[in-house]
């Protein structure tokens, strides 16, 4: 039996030596791709901090109830982007800024069918979000989310999500609303 284990014991070291000499370039990448994370880190953080004074809650009054949902303000003068559920479900809305001021609402115009509304809030002048194209962007670009799923936060400020583009011009039937996004 001695001379099994021995046998196990060096066939054992024999393995290890193999791994650590196959993973070592792995563990020497190891810093880089911690510098990598940490600076990816740093920009997200940087993006979330000048991100959130353009990012609104909405406050829907339905039926004697509040419900909540998100906006982008898409100029100085109080433009927001929204969800078409959003602005369409209440009788009433609300944006608080993430000063926590609030501002009173009321719908510009709509598209039930691609779930996209603009409203304007009144005050100003705001900070916005420049708007963009999407004609440059590819699959696996880094890409980020706010909002204020289920209300403002205690701080004001709205949840920040980041995350990596999957594929493109997809068709997104949401039978259940009768929603449908042609080129999501």
């Amino acid at each position: 039996m001695p001379a099994l284990l021995k046998k196990r014991a060096a066939a054992c070291a024999i393995l290890t030596a193999a791994f650590v000499f196959a993973c070592a370039p792995v563990f020497a990448q190891e810093g880089i791709e911690q510098q990598y994370a940490q600076g990816l880190a740093n920009t997200f953080k940087k993006v979330a901090a000048e991100s959130a004074e353009r990012t609104v809650c909405l406050v829907i009054k339905v039926s004697g109830k509040t419900g909540f949902g998100s906006g982008a303000v898409i100029s100085g003068d109080g433009l927001v982007l929204t969800c078409a559920h959003v602005a369409e479900a209440g009788e009433g809305l609300e944006a608080v800024t993430s000063d926590g001021r609030r501002h009173p609402v009321r719908v510009l115009g709509s598209n039930s069918t691609n779930d996209y509304a603009v409203v304007r809030m009144e005050g100003g002048p705001f900070p916005f979000f420049e708007t963009g194209s999407s004609k440059e962007l590819k699959v696996g670009d880094w890409v980020m989310a706010l909002g204020h799923p289920g209300g403002p936060y205690e701080d004001q400020r709205p949840a920040f999500a980041v995350g990596r583009v999957t594929g493109l011009h997809k068709k997104l039937p949401v039978q259940l609303n009768q929603k449908f996004y042609d080129d999501a």
